[in-house]
């Protein structure tokens, strides 16, 4: 009696064991692998996707935005005319030459001028004494720059004492500058200033007013080439 009790206890206990054990294993590895295999594609596809629309228009805007340069050049092109400037500057310098035009007499600043005193009424005498008496003080003074005298009876009113020529009509201009306040005092003491003028005069309007003899003319292109020096 006793062993036939124990022999069936023992056979069910070992195969109940087994039978538990073997389903529980493979579920869990399947779920696992199921689970694990669509999680990573959608990833990987979707920031592929979103990266590659982005790149290329941030590419193309910046293109774009460089293309701005245009109106730049539409603003150089705007300033070009701005220097046409410089033709009107010669423009306005080709009007003024035509105003500086009296009867025949055409002052041209940038021709070599002489310095011309101009002897009114005054007694021929008188006007060879004051070329000499401008050669001494032109000696002393301008002895660097030796200055050319020279004399003309133009009529029986006028008597000329001629000095250079000078570079250029301001080259004149300036030497009666630095000599008219002090030839009343050091140069001619012994004549009434208003018996003599300080004028320039190239060598083409010396020769018209020599054949002309229209000193009234030419005082007045003078006048309106230099306002109030003369």
């Amino acid at each position: 009696d006793t062993v036939a009790k124990a022999a069936p206890i023992i056979t069910p206990v070992k195969k109940d064991t087994v039978a538990k054990v073997a389903p529980i294993i493979p579920p869990v590895k399947k779920d696992i692998v199921a689970k694990a295999a669509p999680i990573i594609p959608p990833v990987k596809k979707d920031t592929v996707a979103k990266a590659a629309p982005i790149i290329p228009p941030v590419k193309k805007d910046s293109a774009v935005t460089t293309n701005v340069k245009p109106p730049v050049k539409d603003t150089l092109s705007k300033t070009s005319p701005a220097v046409i400037v410089a033709p009107a500057l010669k423009d306005t310098v080709a009007k003024v030459a035509p105003t500086l035009i009296v009867k025949n007499f055409v002052f041209k600043p940038a021709d070599p001028h002489f310095v011309i005193v101009v002897m009114d009424k005054v007694d021929p005498v008188y006007a060879s004494e004051a070329k000499n008496a401008f050669n001494r003080y032109n000696r002393e003074k301008f002895y660097n720059k030796p200055i050319e005298m020279g004399s003309l009876k133009l009529d029986d009113r006028y008597n000329i004492v001629l000095q250079g020529p000078f570079s250029d009509a301001n080259a004149a201009v300036d030497y009666i500058d630095k000599v008219r306040p002090v030839t009343n005092s050091r140069i001619l003491p012994w004549l009434n200033a208003d018996k003599y003028s300080f004028l320039v005069i190239s060598a083409e309007n010396l020769e018209l007013l020599k054949t002309s003899l229209d000193m009234t003319a030419y005082k007045q292109l003078i006048q309106q080439a230099f306002p109030g020096k003369f």
